[in-house]
């Protein structure tokens, strides 16, 4: 059980930063570079799993918000850049909520525009928008950067006592502080995780330093969302929210094994067919 939660974890991770390199693409306008016709559809069953596997976090108008939104940004294919805009904030806000528990504190808002930035900076990169790249990335270095500098002394969760990992979930069997500065506990505990935003700051720097090669400046761009994601990530670990971890607020053993299954099988059947009819 312990094992599944974490692989589920880190298949989070995945598909949000597949979505943030990818779902910009399907944000340009018909003359930009479409995107392949088996993307929309994986992305949707990888968010499908997500929405299974970890309930309570769409449980509520929040979580329903941002899977219209999602929706949203993955039908609405070469209609301009105005499809993906209110999906990037809107998402960027649900990660920002994680920290804080309310979509409309500040910090969440400035996760949002730091999310809206990245988008930018991806969606430049895929349409070889030269002009744009260098206004991109520095917009959300510096967001990026203010996010990081507010972590020190945000209030954080930090586990007093939990049961079982193993055990069903239930959230009523842990204890949790409110500490500030606690979302950087465990980068404090393993320094090598402050490499993660750094890597990610430099990618988007590199992206705009190399905007005269596009190829070379879109290798660089799709690096920026999995360390972005991976610094979340790493600050939020064990946490879903302030209130809830992956040891309790997971479904159940059967549900965690048969959503992986049909993961590993059915998104490469996808891609692979999708792929041979076009």
């Amino acid at each position: 059980m312990e094992v599944l939660r974490i692989v589920w974890w880190l298949l989070t991770g995945a598909w949000l930063a597949a979505f943030a390199v990818l779902a910009p693409r399907s944000a340009l306008p018909p003359t930009g570079t479409a995107m392949p016709a088996a993307t929309p559809l994986w992305l949707a069953l990888g968010g499908a799993a997500i929405v299974a596997v970890w309930p309570p976090l769409f449980e509520n108008a929040a979580g329903a918000v941002a899977i219209v939104m999602v929706a949203w940004s993955l039908m609405l294919h070469r209609v301009g850049y105005a499809s993906g805009i209110v999906p990037a904030f809107v998402l960027g806000v649900m990660v920002g909520a994680l920290f804080t528990g309310s979509l409309l504190s500040p910090f969440a808002l400035l996760v949002g525009l730091t999310s809206l930035a990245m988008f930018a900076l991806i969606a430049a990169a895929w349409s070889n928008a030269n002009r744009a790249l260098p206004i991109a990335a520095a917009a959300y270095a510096v967001l990026f950067a203010g996010c990081g500098f507010w972590l020190v002394e945000l209030d954080g969760a930090r586990l007093t006592g939990i049961a079982d990992p193993n055990a069903p979930s239930n959230p009523l069997l842990k204890t949790v502080a409110i500490v500030p500065g606690a979302w950087l506990a465990n980068a404090n505990a393993h320094p090598a995780l402050y490499l993660l935003p750094v890597i990610a700051i430099f990618a988007a720097w590199r992206t705009a330093a190399d905007r005269a090669r596009p190829g070379r400046a879109l290798l660089w761009s799709t690096l920026v969302p999995p360390f972005t994601i991976a610094s979340a990530g790493s600050a939020l670990f064990p946490f879903l929210t302030p209130s809830l971890t992956i040891w309790d607020a997971s479904s159940s053993r059967l549900v965690l094994a048969i959503a992986l299954g049909a993961t590993v099988v059915i998104l490469p059947a996808v891609i692979v067919l999708t792929r041979k009819k076009g």
